[in-house]
């Protein structure tokens, strides 16, 4: 609302009551714009009225009871400052009234010239002019917000590069980088250095013409490299060159973010570039666009070539409606599918390759074209068509194989059989798939639990083999040798077993028989042994007499050879009685105590040939407890330093032997070192034969790794030899513990 058309609501400050009453007339006389005028005849009363009341305006005597002269106007201003004020004074107070229009007053009339029409044009004007006032108050306390708030460095000059305005930002950062900050009216070249000030003359030469500009400029502050961007902006007053006003962003972390962005387009365009995989680029009429190195190497082409007016359609000639059939289907379903599709080369060679496509869109929303990658299958092509011809290959050899052939899921049910299975378990395909393997084929619930065992094993790839009774359909039981591998998938999880059988009813009669001939052999050989032990004693007993009773030297030196020959005997006969007992004894797992262990054997040794003469060297490094047949143990370990002390080398002064004890995992790990004769490799795989003989030199019974052998497979143990001729013997056992939970 104009002041012409509101209602106009006034505060009179006047102490003369003939004054008051007379301007409150004029004031009454315009009810077009009077709405309430009240009267305060000092400046406390005038305070407490404005504090309670809302006024448009106030009209103000300057001598007042309780305040005089302008401080009377500064008074009033510093209450209510947005209330415009006309100031009352006499003919004497033009200086003062003046000076009241410095502190703030809009207007000031001298007192008997006011008339209704002087007054009222007066409050009509002072108050338009209070509202033009705040309104340009208001904008420019809005434009200082702006320019302090802002980060960007502002500053203006006039012609001569004096500093008009700036604000913080400006002053900061001429202080960052001059260390010094021109005021108002100094020039602002003044803080610079020379070179610098001449690129500034530059820049003002440019913008007198009248030209508006941008430019980057880049200080070293502290130590850091900061980056600006400089606006340049004449100032036009009626066509006349006034000054310049400049704009100055930090672009430091903008530039960085542009580097990196273009860092990051070269990688990217680096890895289009050198991928294994052709990529192109096709607009919406098919004209590629893009192609990468790859895409050129595989179609022949050159990267000119493709992108000269060169239509896609062209590298698929007959095909070409199936790619726009694949390309259809991906802009209906929205979805990337992989798809193959051959390629024409530009020698007219055929190439297979996997694609796959993306649509790219503008800004509007719309297909702007199509991306491709296309990799090169052709190799992989020939290679599934050569393993779809050895798929059949093999699928015949499965078929046709000796040995029948199950393939179990998770469940054991049957998923595949083949030709000989089904024949041998008399069956069809179609009858034995989804049925149990173990409840249809094996009766007897060990042995079904003994190949069930088998099949899923201990979470680890292995081919494990079992015998059982297997049960063909007409009900005949035969005996089967069978191999069960578990298979795993990728986190280790049992997915099925895969069982091959073999009819050995055959071989299990002839080996029924051989058990039957073996165990003749044996007791034959156990009492054969016993029977020569008896008169093998006499004859001993005899030696023992002869020597008493005779004195011829001659005759004892035939006595003495009589005794050896008779003592190497009677050791052969012990040793062959311990290794058929060593098959028949049963297994008697107890506790080890390895140091007597150790004691032991040597005991049983010590009248040999040469023990004095080798250093035994005993390492015993075990903390656990370790369950094993302690006889069985014995046997081994006794043979095994009886052999090294036999085959000891002659020729050397230091001959050992070293045994080292350990457990590792939950096995007994037995290393014995020599530096013996050691074994020629030619004969390291006959050394455990019954009455093998390594050398000249042994007197024994031949029979002693024989005895090893046997023990450790009776132990379930594993053996292994290091040897060379002339270079000493390595020998390393372990055997499982039997530790009873």
């Amino acid at each position: 609302m104009s002041p012409k058309e509101q209602k106009i609501s006034i505060l009179l400050v006047e102490d003369n009551a003939l004054d008051a009453k007379r301007i409150g007339k004029l004031l009454s006389s315009s009810k077009r714009h009077l709405a309430n005028v009240e009267i305060a005849t000092d400046l406390k009363t005038a305070r407490e009225k404005l504090d309670s009341n809302q006024f448009n305006l106030i009209i103000l005597d300057l001598n007042l009871p309780d305040s005089e002269g302008i401080k009377t106007v500064i008074k009033i201003r510093n209450h209510k400052p947005h209330i415009p004020i006309i100031v009352l004074t006499g003919y004497n107070d033009e200086l003062l009234a003046a000076q009241s229009l410095d502190e703030g007053a809009q207007d000031y009339l001298p007192k008997e010239s006011i008339n209704t029409e002087i007054l009222w044009k007066s409050i009509l004007y002072s108050i338009r002019r209070s509202n033009a006032e705040d309104r340009l108050n208001f904008r420019e306390a809005n434009l200082v917000a702006l320019l302090e708030n802002t980060t960007d460095a502002i500053w203006s000059v006039d012609t001569e590069g004096l500093l008009l305005t700036g604000n913080t930002s400006y002053e900061v950062l001429f202080q960052s980088i001059y260390s010094a900050i021109p005021e108002v009216g100094e020039s602002i070249y003044s803080t610079m250095p020379e070179q610098e000030q001449k690129v500034w003359f530059v820049i003002n030469n440019k913008a007198e013409v009248g030209k508006r500009f941008t430019f980057e400029r880049s200080y070293k502050i502290g130590k850091a490299l900061r980056h600006f961007e400089i606006s340049v902006n004449p100032i036009i007053s009626n066509k006349l060159f006034k000054g310049i006003s400049y704009f100055c962003k930090d672009i430091t972390e903008r530039r960085s973010y542009e580097e990196s962005v273009q860092n990051s387009e070269r990688k990217y365009r680096t890895l289009v570039e050198t991928m294994d995989e052709g990529m192109l680029y096709v607009d919406n009429d098919d004209k590629i666009q893009y192609v990468n190195r790859r895409f050129c190497e595989m179609s022949g082409y050159d990267r000119s070539a493709l992108l000269t007016d060169f239509s896609i359609s062209k590298l698929f000639g007959p095909k070409e409606k199936a790619y726009s059939k694949e390309r259809k289907r991906m802009r209906d379903t929205g979805k990337s599918i992989p798809f193959e599709i051959q390629v024409i080369r530009k020698d007219k060679k055929k190439i297979w390759v996997l694609t796959v496509g993306s649509y790219l869109l503008d800004n509007s929303g719309k297909i702007s074209g199509y991306i491709a990658i296309m990799t090169d299958i052709t190799e992989r092509k020939k290679s599934a068509d050569e393993i779809l011809k050895s798929e059949a290959k093999y699928r015949f050899l499965v078929e046709n194989m000796n040995e029948g052939l199950l393939l179990l899921d998770e469940k054991y049910k049957i998923v595949f059989a083949n030709n000989t299975a089904c024949t041998l378990l008399s069956y069809s395909d179609d009858e034995l798939k989804n049925v149990n393997a173990a409840d249809l084929l094996v009766p007897d619930s060990q042995q079904r639990d003994k190949m069930l065992e088998t099949l899923i094993g201990s979470g680890e790839f292995h081919r494990e083999k079992f015998e059982a009774n297997i049960a063909r359909k007409n009900g005949e039981l035969f005996w089967a040798l069978g191999h069960g591998i578990p298979l795993f998938d990728e986190k280790k999880k049992y997915i099925g077993s895969m069982v091959t059988l073999n009819d050995i009813s055959d071989l299990k009669l002839t080996e029924e028989k051989l058990r039957s001939t073996n165990k003749e052999l044996n007791t034959f050989i156990y009492r054969a042994s016993h029977d020569l032990k008896g008169p093998l004693t006499s004859i001993l007993g005899l030696l023992i007499l002869a020597n008493m009773e005779i004195a011829d030297a001659e005759s004892l030196k035939y006595f003495d050879l009589i005794g050896q020959g008779s003592a190497r005997l009677e050791r052969i006969l012990a040793d062959l009685i311990y290794a058929i007992r060593l098959r028949e004894d049963p297994v008697e797992n107890v506790k080890i105590d390895f140091k007597q262990l150790l004691t032991e054997a040597q005991d049983q040794i010590k009248n040999m040939d040469g023990f004095e003469k080798v250093e035994k060297q005993i390492i015993i490094d075990i903390d656990e407890r370790f369950y094993c047949d302690k006889s069985t143990l014995l046997a081994v370990v006794k043979n095994i330093i009886d052999n090294s002390i036999r085959y000891r080398n002659r020729s050397i002064n230091d001959p050992f032997v070293k045994v080292s004890l350990s457990i590792k995992g939950n096995n007994l790990l037995i290393v014995v070192e020599d530096n013996g004769i050691g074994i020629d490799e030619k004969v390291q795989s006959t050394v455990f034969e019954m009455f093998y003989k390594g050398s000249d030199y042994s007197k024994g019974s031949g029979l002693g790794l024989y005895i090893v052998r046997n023990a450790l497979e009776k132990l379930k143990g594993n053996l292994s030899l290091k040897s060379e001729k002339d270079g000493g013997t390595k020998i390393y056992i372990d055997i499982p513990n039997a530790i009873e939970d």
